[in-house]
């Protein structure tokens, strides 16, 4: 705990949520960059399109989530929310893992392939 090292708990909340904002904010840099690496070039999913449902499903996140996050407190407990919020996070990160990070080496590897053929 933090009252052993000195620190109030107060202030132990504030560093721990300072590093995790900035976590966050940092994996949702790489996030983007990587969804814009990876755009498909024309359809509902090209540079554009991508950039929409991106900006439309973070505005729905944050117009949605305080109120689904305070039901779920209040129905639940904050314990029950905090261990649907780690479940989630880890569910995300199988998904990613298993899916988007396999097909993006052997996208890389297929562009840089393409990169070495000569021009007519």
């Amino acid at each position: 705990s933090g009252a052993s090292i000195g620190i109030p708990p107060a202030g132990l909340l504030m560093c721990s949520l300072a590093v995790c904002l900035a976590l966050l904010f940092l994996l949702e840099g790489l996030l983007v960059g990587t969804m814009q690496q990876h755009v498909l070039p024309s359809g509902p999913f090209d540079g554009n399109h991508a950039q929409l449902w991106y900006i439309i499903a973070l505005g729905t996140g944050g117009f949605l989530g305080p109120w689904a996050a305070r039901l779920a407190i209040q129905e639940r407990g904050q314990d029950a929310f905090a261990g649907g919020q780690i479940a989630t996070a880890l569910a995300f990160a199988a998904v990613f893992e298993a899916m988007v990070a396999p097909r993006m080496q052997s996208f890389s590897a297929a562009a840089a392939k393409w990169a070495r053929q000569p021009t007519p």
